[in-house]
């Protein structure tokens, strides 16, 4: 099965995927984790990557499709998660055979008090938030906040997002894909009713 899920930032797409890879052994594709991966790797891609990130802004089609596409090539039984973004890249995408699509529904409010409160370890990767995950004490001294997760540059991913990707969302329920979940619930009620949609 090749699943997307779709969803603004802080919706839960990387959590609910993970959770899937566990369960079920599907494989994670984060476009976000590959993006960061290009960054931490200062390649020339990677630069032009950073600039676009730092500033909320989404990478253009042609950079992320390339990139997806060759991730992708020749596998199955995984998950996208932040790709396609952009109707282009949803056309673009119809190649891969896309099974169904995950629409995780959630308003602003909720988004700004999932991200702003997200941490990071840089030794270990793990994501905590300072209220709903809150890390050890002895580490919280070196968590750091992505650049993109302060409340400003958050409004604004947020606006692109319904710019750019909620045509994809008509076109995926055209093609009869698409279910929509609502994600400001709680995590395990949000998985219960991913995991029914699945079986059907």
């Amino acid at each position: 099965m090749k699943l997307i899920f779709l969803g603004p930032p802080g919706a839960g797409k990387g959590t609910y995927s993970e959770r899937l890879e566990k369960e079920f052994h599907f494989k994670h594709y984060s476009s976000g984790d590959i993006l960061r991966a290009e960054v931490k790797n200062e390649s020339v891609t990677g630069k032009k990557i950073k600039d676009f990130l730092d500033q909320g802004k989404y990478v253009p089609d042609d950079l992320i499709t390339k990139m997806m596409s060759e991730r992708l090539k020749g596998k199955d039984n995984y998950i996208l998660d932040g790709f396609p973004r952009t109707l282009q890249q949803a056309q673009e995408a119809e190649s891969l055979g896309i099974d169904f699509v995950i629409y995780l529904k959630i308003p602003l409010r909720v988004v700004l008090q999932r991200l702003t409160g997200r941490r990071m370890d840089p030794v270990t990767g793990k994501i905590y938030h300072l209220q709903n995950i809150p890390p050890p004490k002895e580490i919280i001294r070196r968590l750091t906040q992505r650049d993109d997760d302060k409340s400003e540059i958050i409004k604004q991913r947020y606006n692109v997002y319904q710019e750019l990707t909620e045509p994809i969302v008509a076109y995926y329920t055209k093609k009869g894909l698409l279910q929509a979940v609502d994600a400001a619930r709680g995590p395990d009620l949000v998985y219960k009713d991913i995991k029914k949609f699945l079986k059907k």
